[in-house]
């Protein structure tokens, strides 16, 4: 080929590449990811699935920072990630806010997904032991769970008696919980602030599945409390009616566990649905 051939063919390829700005650019990306970088989820609670868009690099670097620090990781997260699944789910608001703590743990993982198709977990650090675990293997459990409906617990003594709705938790109000629960400052080697911090999580964790209180069948406006006040009327309640809802509580979340449990040899372990979850190769 000539040189003047060169230079025709050089000018037609210039011709050929559109040129854009640089907003124009961003904006080709997030339609792009809106038609093309998504992800059809299986919601549990609703019974269907809803479309979710990639995690973006972006939204994995606001991962990153809350996990860095591990005192204010376990309060962020809830935040971080329900941020993330507004911003990328394409349902409604309104349909945005039902999701339960088990469709956030559906999301998750098909999030995770999104990333690569396995994730590695280490099941002993000396030796190291560590194996390359499928992700599909626990979406295809997590599409067969039945999501929990909502339960009455009745108590009674002396004629008097009290009825309390739970529900599995909404994972919108996920985050307020973790903040009040976990997000306090700790003092190191403070015996009285551990203990405070063991209970306040005892309460905290109990008082995020109850929906309703009734007492002589008058409700006690429960669901209007902020969390706070919704503590200070759990300290109240029998030990007995706080321990059956702590049972339920437990065995929900147990299924759950179940569903993100691997092996490896002789070795199991769950998988945590927080920030490490998607910066793990």
């Amino acid at each position: 080929m000539n040189l003047e051939s060169r230079r025709v063919i050089s000018h037609m390829s210039e011709q050929s590449t559109t040129q854009i700005n640089f907003n124009d650019a961003l904006n080709i990306l997030s339609n792009a990811s809106k038609e093309a970088f998504t992800t059809d989820v299986w919601i549990p609670s609703l019974k269907r699935h809803v479309k979710i868009e990639e995690l973006s690099a972006k939204q994995q670097k606001g991962l990153l920072e809350s996990a860095i620090d591990s005192t204010v990781a376990k309060s962020t997260f809830s935040k971080h990630f329900y941020e993330i699944v507004s911003s990328n789910c394409t349902e409604s608001k309104e349909v945005i806010e039902k999701f339960t703590i088990a469709d956030k743990f559906s999301i998750a993982f098909a999030m995770r997904a999104q990333i690569s198709d396995n994730i590695e977990i280490v099941f002993q650090e000396e030796p190291k032991i560590s194996s390359l675990i499928p992700l599909k293997d626990i979406i295809d459990k997590i599409n067969t769970y039945e999501h929990p409906t909502q339960e009455v617990i009745k108590f009674s003594k002396n004629n008097v008696e009290l009825e309390t709705t739970i529900e599995m938790p909404l994972f919108s109000e996920e985050d307020k919980f973790d903040l009040y629960i976990y997000g306090k400052d700790k003092k190191e080697n403070n015996v009285e602030e551990f203990k405070s911090v063991v209970v306040g999580a005892f309460l905290g964790e109990t008082s995020k599945f109850i929906k309703s209180i009734k007492l002589r069948d008058t409700d006690l406006g429960y669901d209007k409390l902020n969390i706070p006040q919704k503590i200070q009327v759990i300290e109240k309640l029998p030990a007995a009616l706080v321990q059956n809802i702590l049972e339920k509580a437990v065995a929900w979340k147990n299924k759950l566990d179940e569903i993100s449990k691997v092996k490896h040899q002789d070795f199991t372990k769950n998988i945590d649905v927080d920030s490490i979850l998607f910066l793990t190769s």
